[in-house]
């Protein structure tokens, strides 16, 4: 994890100089459980986004919050809106897909995407479901051919799960349905260069949870922080 994270950097977002300017890296950071201080997936993406920022002092920060503001579902309006060019859309079309732009838009001027996705049932929430589906777009972050628009990012998803044992190989693999998920959906906008930082075990009592708490935040510090040196 530490040489992955040290090579993108090392890479994608060392600093140059071009009259005098350095590159900005640019952070969407989007939190998807509606829990608040009892949220470990919260918890994990706010130090993984502390520890990047430390790492790159001028990066900014877009912060989406579906647990408490979740994303509209796609209706009519947003289907017909979509395949029409935007000046034949109706105000009703338009303001259906006013999230949608907008959600877009931060993906796309956006360099590392921090997510944190509790499983339930197996796979994603609703609520980070449904910003998914504002996101994945004919024309905005795809093409009709599937060509990804979207290209040229690096995810960290931070997920949370109550048991453990889902990863490749594991008893619990053939339930995971929530990283083939993301994996697939990241990739059809471009998107292939995707990290999972699991948090497992959350509902196994105070020693599992600290345990994988420590887990995971060896994983975010020691590797964002260590890269600086």
């Amino acid at each position: 994890m530490f040489k992955v994270i040290q090579n993108f950097f090392s890479n994608k977002y060392s600093d140059y100089s071009d009259e005098g300017a350095t590159k900005t890296m640019n952070i969407l950071h989007v939190d998807s459980s509606p829990r608040r201080e009892a949220s470990h997936s919260r918890k994990m993406t706010a130090e993984l986004v502390a520890s990047l920022k430390q790492t790159h002092s001028n990066a900014t920060v877009t912060y989406r919050d579906l647990g408490h503001q979740p994303p509209p579902f796609v209706t009519e309006d947003w289907q017909n809106g979509v395949y029409i060019p935007e000046e034949q859309r109706t105000p009703a079309q338009v303001a259906a897909l006013e999230y949608s732009d907008a959600a877009i838009d931060e993906l796309l001027a956006a360099d590392i995407v921090v997510i944190g996705a509790p499983m339930y049932n197996w796979t994603v929430s609703a609520n980070l479901k449904a910003w998914l589906d504002q996101i994945i777009r004919i024309n905005k972050t795809f093409l009709a051919d599937y060509t990804g628009l979207a290209t040229g990012k690096k995810v960290f998803v931070v997920t949370s799960r109550g048991g453990g044992g889902y990863s490749a190989g594991e008893s619990m693999e053939h339930l995971n349905f929530q990283d083939p998920y993301l994996k697939t959906a990241f990739s059809f906008t471009g998107i292939t260069d995707i990290e999972f930082i699991p948090v497992n075990n959350t509902a196994k009592g105070d020693e599992a949870v600290r345990e994988s708490v420590a887990g995971a935040r060896a994983m975010i510090h020691t590797a964002a922080l260590s890269s600086v040196a």
